[in-house]
């Protein structure tokens, strides 16, 4: 878990109260990043948003390919 912290205003982007938003880092056995992802946990356990994690960087063979921000 890189980020796990209270929405100040879950409502700005859907969401309920108690929601949170959080990043989290799957690495492998040897502690290599594997994938980092951003999603919505609401306060029930269930995801928010679109119901899914939104991958922000993953690799690919021997590279680290990341979302750009607009």
């Amino acid at each position: 878990m890189l980020r796990d912290s209270h929405l100040e205003n879950p409502e700005r982007v859907g969401e309920r109260y108690c929601t949170r938003g959080q990043m989290i880092r799957y690495c492998d056995e040897q502690g290599a990043l594997m994938v980092e992802v951003f999603q919505y946990l609401r306060s029930d356990g269930s995801l928010g948003a679109s119901g899914l994690q939104d991958p922000k960087r993953i690799r690919v063979g021997n590279e680290i390919w990341r979302v750009e921000r607009n």
